[in-house]
């Protein structure tokens, strides 16, 4: 080799060296760079992502809420206008009516619930329920009868539905379930 060939190679190794040095220290900035942004990812949270948790949140706890009418024997219409209302006289959001319904009837917990023999607890349920399916028959008869002497007494139906809090259709419905006119 010539001495002019030997200097370009160590140029070039003293160049590669360089390069070599230079990509090192890089991807030392580049691999702390990418730690503190996952750091800042991991404590920071997106407000949409926030929303949309707390809207599955909100519908999962009115969706129980609902359940919980529905199993006293309202159809799923009328459990959500119960709470719909319900928010509206509280002047509060619906999640929050229905949270604070679900959380105090979880505590309302039966005393022969025991947890022991779940074939029990569920006999038991069941009796308890068809209790207040009757309770709940027996008073959309009282209301139905009460309407009746309403508007026996002279109110229209519109009147009815205003002193009750429902619609108009919900008094023809409830007197049509009695087989009244």
């Amino acid at each position: 080799m010539t001495a002019d060939l030997e200097r370009q190679l160590a140029t070039r190794r003293a160049e590669v060296e360089a390069l070599t040095e230079r990509l090192v220290m890089a991807r030392g900035r580049l691999s702390a760079t990418m730690a503190r942004n996952r750091e800042i990812r991991a404590h920071t949270t997106h407000p949409r992502t926030d929303s949309l948790q707390e809207a599955i949140r909100s519908r999962d706890v009115i969706g129980q809420a609902k359940g919980i009418l529905m199993a006293g024997g309202l159809s799923e219409e009328e459990a959500f206008n119960v709470l719909r209302r319900a928010s509206q006289r509280a002047h509060r959001k619906l999640a929050v009516i229905a949270e604070e319904f679900v959380r105090r009837t979880a505590k309302t917990a039966p005393a022969w619930a025991d947890g022991e023999d779940p074939l029990a607890d569920a006999r038991r349920a069941a009796a308890e329920m068809d209790g207040h399916r009757a309770a709940l028959a027996l008073l959309a008869a009282q209301r139905a009868e009460a309407v009746r002497r309403a508007l026996a007494g002279g109110l229209s139906r519109s009147d009815v539905a205003r002193s009750l809090g429902v619609t108009r259709q919900a008094v023809t419905k409830l007197l049509a379930g009695r087989g009244d006119p």
